[in-house]
């Protein structure tokens, strides 16, 4: 089984609509509905962690990901709770929000490593994280 979380950032690191990059030309190996349309079940707000927690006892080969938006933070803290995530995407974009969801309240750097970058343009960098090693 393999989580993936894909998050869209506004500068000051708060988090974004899944649909912010809608309207923008992006590469296609670094677009967000790429990574999405890999997943085989998208997970969303009621999902539950504890068939989650099964399936990775099960060592199931499915793909999951979800959108790391307002709607969708509290669950995502419970699969960080639980180390379920696997994989996060995260997209940069240079315009300020000022308020709302940080980043920070659902990521810790530490448990991560940057697996790929890719500057997509001027405005939009693209950082792929898988966890560190131990």
């Amino acid at each position: 089984m393999k989580i993936r979380i894909i998050a869209i950032l506004s500068a000051d690191g708060y988090l974004l609509p899944a649909d912010a990059l809608q309207n923008r030309r992006l590469p296609q190996k670094c677009n967000p509905d790429m990574f999405r349309e890999q997943a085989d079940l998208f997970l969303h707000r009621d999902s539950s962690l504890i068939f989650l927690l099964a399936e990775r006892r099960a060592s199931s080969d499915t793909v999951y990901a979800v959108d790391a938006t307002s709607e969708t933070s509290d669950f995502i803290k419970g699969l960080v709770q639980y180390s379920l995530e696997d994989e996060w995407i995260v997209y940069e974009l240079c315009e300020e929000r000022k308020s709302g969801i940080a980043f920070s309240e659902l990521f810790r750097s530490d448990d991560w490593e940057i697996y790929e970058q890719h500057i997509l343009s001027s405005d939009i960098i693209c950082r792929i994280y898988h966890r560190k090693a131990i």
